[in-house]
């Protein structure tokens, strides 16, 4: 009986042993894990934070650009609206001038009658 206690408390002590050294090597390894998960954790952050910095000046220069192209549409239609006054303008110009030479051809049809 004293031999199966003996017996017991050695298969007893070495399951201690035993049960010790996988806790050990579970708390190293989930100290590892946590070093590693620290260290991605702050590459993410900084990627995001990069990647948002990125994010407004793309938003920044798209602002940028939307409001050069609103300053050229308006340019654009002021420079249509000139150019139309410009064609009436024009427009009459060449009618006065066409009455002038209408004007000046009847004068001289009718200098000739006379």
């Amino acid at each position: 009986m004293r031999n199966e206690i003996k017996t017991l408390t050695e298969a007893i002590d070495d399951e201690k042993k035993v049960s010790k050294k996988i806790q050990e090597y579970i708390a190293k390894k989930k100290g590892i894990i946590e070093e590693t998960s620290e260290v991605q954790d702050k590459l993410r952050e900084k990627k995001v934070n990069d990647l948002g910095t990125q994010k407004e000046e793309i938003q920044n220069q798209q602002e940028e650009a939307n409001n050069e192209i609103n300053a050229m549409a308006a340019l654009c239609e002021e420079e249509n609206e000139v150019k139309k006054q410009q064609d009436l303008i024009d427009e009459e110009n060449a009618e006065a001038e066409r009455k002038k030479l209408q004007e000046k051809a009847d004068m001289d049809a009718a200098a000739k009658y006379i």
